[in-house]
């Protein structure tokens, strides 16, 4: 392989949140939790970062940039940085988004926050799926909105949306907004073309608001591709897709996502809410890694596959009730430990405090994720290596 993902990269002192800001994160409500472990002890497998340098590709023109040494107000000028955008989607997901429609946030989940203000109102409902990523149910929280849950599907071992429940709640007159995941987190699940048609007949018969966090489609497992959802949703206005290069290629620190609305008003209203500049080392990273960044990203994806080989066959031979599955999408796994783990506590502080290895439970998925817990194998395998022995130990010792 041309690029090193076996480099261990020292995080510490660096005001990474996954190095230094996991105890105000995972444990806000437990300020006097005694942990037995040094912080330089501890592995963290915790937050959606990678432990790998961006691609170098990236890190040189940066490195350009910065020589030129002039950082004023910022906005996108240049029709070539959309050409670059949509060369990469056209590429990889045979799909182009009119440049008429793209617009620019600090983040995903801010896009999601305003747009929420935006389409919907004090009284009215939004829907999620779960278990889910807890920035969207803290969304509509936060935003004094109703939130609407409904479970994944279990069917024949493979997770899958209640259609029937959906399309009996998107009946309702307050329902305006489905928040999707596609792919899924917390458990990469890449949605079929037949799934997004089926949800794109339920949302145009309601007239309910869709919004597609996109943010992990170019994680996908080597020779599995993406079906973007306004591929398959061809002409429904209601429509915004959401897109990142932050988790793809470990930029989320610099702040930038594009967001596709096809709604001209709600653009217009978007746009002006926003009101703001970008920056502009964003926009030069963002462009480098679309137009010099497939080669990382393929070895990447062949990392990651190894370490998702590796952790199936740990888990097959010493914890085989887990019944693991690679997933199709993310560089998350999200494992079922509820056969060796102890009942109703809290699986992040048991595993922080018996094992020293800091994680996700499922309960922080806002439901249904009891049992669960979700590890970020972003990271040399050594590391993995490290954690899972880490966890066979602690469970052994308790079973």
């Amino acid at each position: 392989m041309k690029y090193n993902f076996d480099k261990i990269i020292d995080r510490r002192h660096t005001n990474a949140m996954k190095e230094e800001g996991w105890k105000n994160y995972l444990f806000s409500d437990k300020p006097n939790l005694n942990i037995p472990y040094h912080n330089d002890e501890l592995i963290k497998m915790w937050i959606a970062d990678m432990d790998f340098q961006t691609a170098p590709e990236i890190q040189q023109t940066l490195k350009k940039h910065i020589d030129h040494g002039i950082f004023g107000y910022s906005k996108i000028f240049d029709e070539k940085y959309y050409q670059i955008f949509n060369e990469w989607c056209a590429k990889n997901y045979d799909i182009i988004y009119p440049p008429n429609q793209i617009t620019t946030s600090a983040g995903i989940v801010p896009a999601i926050n305003l747009l929420i203000k935006l389409i919907t109102k004090e009284d009215e409902k939004i829907v999620i799926t779960t278990p889910s990523y807890a920035p969207f149910a803290n969304a509509v929280k936060q935003n004094n909105r109703q939130l609407i849950c409904v479970p994944l599907l279990n069917e024949n071992d493979k997770m899958t949306m209640d259609f029937n429940e959906l399309e009996h709640i998107f009946k309702d007159e307050k329902v305006k907004l489905f928040i999707f995941c596609n792919p899924y987190n917390p458990n990469g699940i890449k949605w079929s073309i037949k799934d997004i048609t089926k949800l794109g007949e339920i949302a145009q018969k309601n007239n309910v608001w869709l919004i597609s966090d996109e943010i992990h489609c170019d994680l996908l497992r080597s020779g599995v591709v993406h079906n973007p959802t306004a591929l398959i949703i061809k002409d429904y206005p209601k429509l915004i897709t959401c897109m990142s290069v932050s988790k793809t290629f470990n930029l989320a620190g610099l702040l930038i996502s594009h967001i596709i609305i096809r709604d001209e008003e709600l653009l217009k209203a978007y746009n002006e809410a926003k009101n703001g500049n970008e920056n502009i080392l964003s926009l030069v990273a963002c462009q480098a890694a679309y137009q010099y960044g497939q080669k990382w990203l393929d070895e990447l994806k062949s990392y990651l596959d190894n370490n998702f080989t590796y952790l199936k066959t740990f888990l097959d031979k010493n914890l085989p009730l887990t019944n693991f599955k690679i997933p199709d999408a993310t560089y998350l796994a999200w494992v079922n430990l509820a056969a060796y783990t102890p009942q109703d506590v809290d699986l992040t502080e048991w595993f922080a405090t018996e094992c020293g290895v800091l994680l996700e439970s499922g309960s922080q998925f806002v439901q249904d994720g009891d049992g669960y817990v979700r590890l970020n194998l972003a990271c040399p395998q050594e590391k993995l290596v490290q954690t899972l022995n880490r966890l066979l130990e602690g469970i052994n010792k308790k079973l």
